[in-house]
């Protein structure tokens, strides 16, 4: 009974003495000894990954021709009856949206400011931002003009991309100890690709292909949540959307080149993303 009661009350100090231990432990971890002060320089990284909606708008016309001979549209024009349809056909099929996911990582830094509870800073990024999104439809022409017949078919396609993003945007929060609950919004740039396709089995084998390329300058609002682990090394988890508005692209349907009757096929495709991301930041 004696040796049970001995064995008892050692197992009580060694509980015991953890139990300082850890307490000893938590008050020396400035995080969780008192609240943190986010005022100051910071630094660090991210990654994650994005999710992105590219929205394709296809035009298109149909010239005039007489009996001239005035050179109007290859698969449109305004002497062909019912070929308005062919052209509503080509545009539908140019139009609509594609998605896809890829890979966001980088770098980012920034200042904050508190005063009370009240935080509020600025920020900046830079890192990938890999999209690719492709999307290829197939039509029918609805009716005959001089080269093509009604039930011919056609395929657009077009495809979408971005490599890296850049972002400088401004943070308002809340800290309550070292928790910090935070809202931002700014701009967004990044270089914005796009391709566009057109081929039939009318026009002797001959894609017409049309690309643009340019760095958009766009705008991004989110939000996040940072914790800070130490007075220096801070964590978050963070959400944006970003909108980078369209790039546009231009091309003439021929029949063969350097001969008229052509058709002028226009589309505009505007990008924007969602972005998750995980980030770790060093206040100096």
């Amino acid at each position: 009974m004696n040796s049970q009661l001995e064995i008892g009350r050692a197992r009580i100090a060694r509980v015991a003495l953890l139990s300082v231990s850890l307490s000893a432990l938590m008050a020396g971890s400035p995080a969780l000894a008192q609240p943190v002060n986010w005022t100051g320089f910071y630094a660090g990284f991210y990654a994650g990954g994005v999710w992105g909606k590219a929205n394709s708008k296809a035009n298109s016309d149909c010239p005039t021709e007489n009996g001239a001979g005035t050179a109007g549209g290859f698969y449109c024009d305004t002497v062909a009856a019912g070929s308005q349809g062919n052209a509503n056909a080509v545009t539908g099929a140019a139009s609509g949206s594609k998605s896809s996911t890829g890979f966001t990582g980088g770098i980012e830094f920034g200042h904050n400011w508190q005063s009370g509870n009240f935080v509020y800073g600025i920020e900046g990024d830079f890192g990938a931002f890999s999209l690719r999104a492709t999307r290829s439809m197939r039509g029918i022409y609805a009716a005959d003009t001089r080269f093509v017949t009604a039930g011919q078919s056609f395929t657009v396609s077009n495809a979408t991309g971005t490599d890296w993003l850049l972002t400088a945007r401004g943070r308002v929060g809340w800290t309550v100890s070292n928790w910090l609950l935070f809202a931002t919004g700014g701009l967004a740039m990044s270089r914005v690709s796009v391709t566009n396709a057109f081929a039939d089995n009318v026009n002797l084998g001959e894609d017409v292909v049309a690309t643009n390329s340019k760095i958009k300058l766009g705008w991004t609002v989110g939000g996040g949540m940072e914790v800070a682990l130490t007075r220096n090394w801070s964590v978050k988890g963070e959400y944006l959307y970003v909108d980078l508005g369209s790039v546009d692209t231009s091309s003439s349907v021929p029949r063969l080149v350097g001969v008229g009757y052509s058709n002028a096929l226009g589309v505009s495709t505007s990008l924007t993303a969602h972005v998750a991301r995980l980030g770790a930041n060093f206040k100096f």
